[in-house]
């Protein structure tokens, strides 16, 4: 059964693009779409446990804000250790729906 990767630009007036999919994106892809190396964290999108991936040091490289991809985390964040539900998503973003990183 395929599931949903979801591309969440930072730029917003760039769209968000839905792609089916049987696997998840490769790392490679993964790190050039959100500009470096990646951190996931947990959301519930559509009320199932997901993952989104972020730039791991996108704060500390000033990314831009990404409200899109913020909403989602603040709104919908299931607490998980080490992650930290009050801080923005910067840069772009990807939601892995119904695709499990292995």
């Amino acid at each position: 059964m395929p599931g949903t990767i979801i591309w969440i630009p930072a730029d917003h007036s760039e769209p968000v693009l839905k792609e089916e999919a049987v696997v998840a994106p490769d790392l490679e892809r993964m790190k050039a779409y959100v500009g470096g190396f990646i951190e996931v964290v947990h959301v519930l999108y559509f009320g199932k446990p997901t993952q989104m991936v972020a730039n791991e040091e996108g704060l500390l490289i000033g990314l831009p804000f990404n409200m899109r991809a913020t909403s989602l985390y603040h709104l919908n964040h299931i607490h998980t250790r080490g992650e930290f539900p009050d801080s923005p998503i910067v840069g772009n973003a990807i939601v892995l729906h119904d695709l499990p990183l292995e």
